[in-house]
């Protein structure tokens, strides 16, 4: 018996890639709350019982605390800067008026304006930077060295014998004045006279008893403006006796 064979067809199939699978970029965790230095130093303070400052909010006048209820916050602010930022930008140093010595010039420690003093031997008394403007103050004849003690620095005989020229380091910048030893004891033109005019909001006032009419005023010849000069109060005279009332005369009592 004949036998047939039959075979069934082939079919090939295609190979299916495996899947990629592509990582998901990683998310940065959100920032917490409680990581801020704010919140931080409330915890703290909370924990101590007592205030905690947070220096990342410090300022040139303002200082900040967190406060031991571990609520509020407390700012301190001043008129006048009590820091000085860093020459790198980073942080603050707190303000030292104190002049020192240095590289042939006289500076404060640590304080805003750069200010510049004169070492002696030049007539360039001072130099200071606000923001972008530059300010030079000059002398007639050169310096001598200074006298440093602490946030002052003392010119002596710079205007003459006896008259010392004093400039003092602040937190905002200089205050310079004139110190005069002993009184001039002549009149002359090349003495110090008082300048005060008219107009001028820090005139004395008259003394008790004087009106302001009898100041007398002289002109300076130098300058052109009036030398004030104030008389004494004149002596209060004394009560009239015509300006007393007279008294009746007493009348004798007759007895009969």
């Amino acid at each position: 018996m004949p036998l047939s064979l039959t075979s069934a067809p082939a079919i090939a199939q295609e190979l299916t890639p495996a899947p990629i699978t592509t990582p998901s970029p990683s998310r940065a965790p959100a920032p917490n709350a409680a990581d801020t230095p704010a919140s931080i130093a409330l915890a703290q303070a909370k924990k101590d019982n007592q205030r905690v400052e947070i220096e990342s909010m410090r300022s040139e006048s303002a200082t900040y605390y967190a406060n031991p209820d571990g609520k509020t916050l407390r700012m301190e602010l001043s008129t006048q800067p009590i820091r000085v930022k860093n020459t790198d930008g980073n942080g603050f140093t707190p303000i030292d008026t104190t002049l020192i010595q240095a590289d042939g010039a006289i500076r404060p420690k640590a304080a805003g304006g750069d200010l510049v003093l004169s070492a002696g031997r030049d007539k360039t008394l001072l130099r200071s930077r606000v923001a972008d403007a530059t300010a030079k103050i000059s002398v007639p004849s050169a310096l001598p060295e200074p006298r440093l003690k602490g946030n002052t620095a003392t010119y002596p005989g710079a205007y003459g014998k006896g008259r010392d020229l004093v400039v003092t380091a602040s937190p905002t910048g200089f205050r310079q004045q004139i110190t005069i030893a002993e009184r001039p004891a002549d009149r002359s033109p090349s003495g110090y006279r008082w300048i005060c005019p008219r107009a001028c909001p820090s005139r004395p006032a008259p003394p008790v008893g004087l009106p302001s009419s009898a100041r007398t005023a002289k002109r300076s010849p130098r300058s052109g403006r009036r030398c004030c000069r104030t008389p004494r109060p004149p002596t209060p005279a004394r009560r009239s006796t015509r300006a007393r009332r007279a008294r009746p005369p007493s009348r004798s009592r007759r007895t009969a």
